[in-house]
């Protein structure tokens, strides 16, 4: 499909009246679409949460489980480990009704790793937010890669681990 042809069918399902409840969270929210913000910057993570909430909106943040942790290590040399949040700040972002997901252990190139060590890395990243964010189920998480690369060995394997993935 052709990027106008694309432009244009979105054009037209989003003026088609579709059942809300197909959309419906258990909670009752409606989540049709969404922004998401990725790698869990702390300073403008902050600044963006309160934007949303001055609109009475919530903010879909997607963040590495260990990027924060100097000992990890940060593949991207335009950042540093003290510019990311961490668990402390994922938790008060989700008390405050945003959703956190899962964006890698750390910022790997997934699709250019051996595929044990890009399992292992999920894994690894899906095991640390049940441990660290307050009522993190991955079978209901969005997985969002890391620059949005995966393989399609990935793909079929990671929809055993969660709800559904980004890339």
């Amino acid at each position: 499909m052709k990027r106008s042809e694309f432009i244009s069918t979105i054009g037209v399902l989003s003026s088609t009246v579709i059942p809300l409840p197909l959309f419906s969270k258990p909670s009752g929210k409606i989540h049709i679409v969404s922004l998401s913000f990725d790698d869990g910057f702390r300073k403008s993570f902050i600044r963006t949460a309160r934007i949303y909430e001055k609109f009475g909106l919530s903010g879909c943040f997607n963040v590495t489980a260990a990027s924060h942790r100097p000992e990890v290590g940060i593949v991207d040399d335009y950042v540093d480990s003290g510019q990311l949040g961490d668990f402390t700040l994922w938790n008060e972002l989700k008390e405050r009704g945003h959703e956190v997901m899962p964006h890698g252990y750390r910022h790997a190139h997934l699709d250019r790793l051996p595929f044990e060590e890009s399992k292992m890395l999920i894994s690894d990243c899906l095991d640390t937010f049940e441990a660290q964010l307050k009522g993190f189920e991955a079978k209901r998480a969005v997985f969002n890669f890391p620059y949005n690369d995966a393989t399609p060995e990935l793909e079929a394997w990671i929809t055993s681990r969660v709800l559904a993935y980004r890339c």
